[in-house]
């Protein structure tokens, strides 16, 4: 029996395994995509410039070449995300949530996302992905050929490629939700740390007081991709403690 070969898959694979750099193939393929979904403008300057400062003190490579958009709400919305910001090969912001927030809010916001940026976790699920689907590139035309022995090699090949590729993403999505809550910590703690070392200190304490004010009146956490307030408040106070008792 003829076994679908993999080649795109692998190859997938190997450029997810690239770094997260504008030089990476695959990113400007998929830049594309996304521009069309999360919105193609970008940023306004003084947010562009923000988080290019802080992709800078992170000491990511060519921050000018890195896209910043404006997410368009309208795309964004039907699918019920709600968030300030988020990174994928670029950095989507909601500029108009971000302007109701104070400075510090602000400029924590864009050391977060860069640390995410920084630390590659959207390569990092690419390469999850690009595994499953390697995975289920080989299964998925063994079944087919089986429960369809009599089909075209063009309409085995279409369906065992789909069937992978949503499968994979439903894999990877669904089986991954702890993973994901593990990263924004991880980002969280990147952040606190970043803003410390470069002496910014202040601005964590007060943004981790709003965090606890914003607290006390907030709807209950329904988000199973992401941490709830009490665990990012929690992560950040502990690194504002480890750093308190080494200056001690």
């Amino acid at each position: 029996m003829k076994i679908y070969n993999n080649w795109c898959f692998i190859s997938l694979f190997i450029l997810a395994s690239m770094p997260n750099s504008t030089c990476n193939p695959l990113n400007k393929i998929i830049g594309h995509f996304y521009d069309a979904i999360f919105g193609a403008n970008d940023a306004s300057p003084y947010y562009r410039n923000l988080i290019q400062s802080a992709l800078k003190d992170f000491n990511v490579p060519n921050v000018q070449n890195i896209a910043i958009r404006r997410m368009d709400y309208n795309s964004v919305n039907p699918y019920r995300y709600h968030a300030y910001a988020f990174t994928l090969n670029g950095i989507w912001i909601d500029e108009t949530m971000l302007d109701k927030l104070k400075p510090c809010q602000q400029q924590y916001l864009a050391c977060h996302e860069a640390a995410h940026f920084y630390a590659g976790h959207y390569q990092q699920l690419i390469r999850r992905f690009t595994g499953v689907a390697i995975l289920l590139g080989v299964i998925n035309p063994l079944v087919i050929k089986l429960l369809y022995p009599s089909i075209t090699a063009a309409i085995h090949a279409c369906s065992a490629t789909t069937s992978a590729l949503i499968g994979a993403w439903l894999i990877t999505m669904y089986s991954t939700r702890s993973w994901f809550v593990h990263k924004e910590v991880e980002a969280d703690m990147l952040a606190a740390h970043k803003l410390i070392a470069l002496g910014k200190k202040a601005v964590l304490e007060e943004y981790v007081q709003l965090a606890e004010q914003a607290l006390q009146s907030a709807t209950p956490h329904c988000d199973a991709w992401r941490p709830t307030i009490l665990q990012h408040i929690n992560a950040l106070r502990r690194v504002i403690t480890a750093h308190s008792k080494v200056q001690v």
